[in-house]
Parts: structure tokens; sequence; C-alpha cells
């Protein structure tokens, strides 16, 4: 599967801090949605928004045990739907993005997620926190633990 990200995961150290893989990537964009900088934290959250776009990247041939670390990284606030996103290109690409659940959408701050602010005064703690997913060890047969999956 194809996985859309913005906010932190679309910096590599990020997606690789999270789910221990790098994957072939591409700038992309999704129509209709925008994003925001939550509440009291250093990430972002997408929710749907006429009119709007939201800049990422696309990330190709995401397995499903990958596609289980986003989802406990993103945690039980967000759930995971099927969009199209364009890339660079001009391509339309069918992938799989996290978006904020509609209950709980108070803890949005008014103003966008910056990559440039994160990257300036957030990313080195949010690297070091221990509140972030560390990839599981990989197993004897070379393959990494099967991940913890959400409802």
């Amino acid at each position: 599967m194809n996985i859309f990200v913005y906010g932190s995961l679309i910096i590599p150290q990020v997606m690789r801090r999270v789910t221990g893989r790098s994957f072939s990537s591409e700038e992309a964009f999704l129509r209709g949605y925008a994003q925001f900088r939550l509440k009291d934290e250093a990430d972002a959250a997408l929710i749907p928004f006429p009119d709007k776009e939201t800049d990422g990247v696309v990330y190709y041939d995401v397995d499903e045990e990958t596609a289980g670390r986003l989802d406990a990284f993103a945690g039980a606030r967000f759930e995971r739907i099927e969009v199209n996103v364009e890339t660079e290109g001009r391509a339309w690409v069918e992938a799989q993005t996290h978006i904020l659940r509609r209950a709980q959408r108070k803890r949005l701050a008014t103003e966008p997620w910056d990559e440039l602010k994160f990257r300036s005064r957030d990313m080195d703690a949010f690297l070091r926190s221990p509140s972030l997913p560390t990839p599981p060890p990989s197993t004897a047969a070379g393959r990494a633990a099967k991940p913890t999956r959400r409802p």
C-alpha cells in the first residue's frame, strides 16, 4: 500500500525513527484537506477542509506491519482512510492517510503546522522523546516483531 503523510512524518529521520524503515517516496499533495498544529503538541493533524490542499509525501509499497506502526504513532485520535493524492509529476496515486477524528477537533490550534518551526524548535526533542514509539527489535529470523494494532 501507499501511505500519504504530512506533519513530522514528511521528514525522513522521523519516519525512520517511527517505523525503523525507509521507503521510496515522492512529494505529493492532497486536495480537500488542511493540516493544523495540535494544541500543546509539536505535530500536525489533518481534517477535511473544502478548497484547501495539504502538501506531504507519499511513501510507496508500505507493508502492513509498518502501517500498524504508523497507526500506533497516530493513536486512537486518528483514523486511517483511503485517499487519492497528486504527485509532483502530476500523477494520481491511491494511498492511505490518517485524519483526526471529528470528536477530537477541539485539539486543533488555529494556525497551520509549520515544518520550518518544527525543524528549528521541536525536532531534536521530538526525536529523543521517550513517548515516541521505538521500532520493535528484529526477531531471530530477521523480521521485525508484529506491532500491536489499534481496534
